[in-house]
């Protein structure tokens, strides 16, 4: 049979708690479609892998990658890191949504975790992956929202309990942002 992708002869790790073994890996359509000793395989692309770890993408659960990502889309510091899936939106501070009237107090608070300077063209959540989507992401992403953002979109930045409109409110935007797409609310707190 004929592979898309044949990595031969490295040291494989399934990611399931067993130790490494000596195995070939064939890929096609872009699926793992074997996990063995492969005999004279035919494949359009081979890698030999003698000596090297061949394993799952690692899952980094915990970076603010945020604005990065708009940044650098391709994620070439996760990537080369052997990462392919990044959650977003940690320590209850996520990039959206976001308040056009708050956006320049806001942006002094994340911009620190920015590389270089961000055009901002979001206010939601939804607008957000958007943007994301439409530049294509090179990494799998698990974005949360965070509560602190949630709660200076509704009271600024005010050191007082929210009224009940105001909790329903931030309440308003958790839902809007979980039917965007967020994975969920991230606190921040220890």
């Amino acid at each position: 049979m004929a592979y898309d992708l044949v990595i031969l002869g490295g040291k494989v790790i399934s990611g399931g708690g067993a130790p490494w073994v000596r195995a070939d890996v064939a890929i096609d359509d872009g699926k793992i479609v074997e996990v063995g000793y492969l005999k004279h395989p035919q494949a359009d692309v081979t890698i030999r892998a003698d000596g090297m770890f061949v394993c799952p993408g690692f899952i980094d659960i915990h970076n603010h990658s945020d604005l990065a990502l708009i940044i650098d889309p391709i994620a070439d510091s996760m990537i080369r890191q052997g990462v392919t899936t990044i959650a977003i939106g940690q320590c209850g501070l996520s990039v959206a949504p976001i308040r056009s009237e708050l956006l320049e107090h806001f942006k002094k608070h994340v911009e620190a975790f920015a590389p270089a300077p961000i055009d901002w063209r979001w206010e939601s959540y939804d607008e957000y992956l958007s943007v994301l989507e439409s530049q294509g992401v090179g990494v799998n992403v698990v974005p949360f929202v965070g509560h602190g953002t949630i709660r200076a979109m509704v009271l600024g930045f005010e050191a007082r309990d929210p009224t009940e409109k105001e909790l329903n409110d931030m309440k308003s935007l958790v839902s809007e942002s979980m039917e965007a797409g967020v994975f969920g609310l991230s606190t921040g707190l220890i």
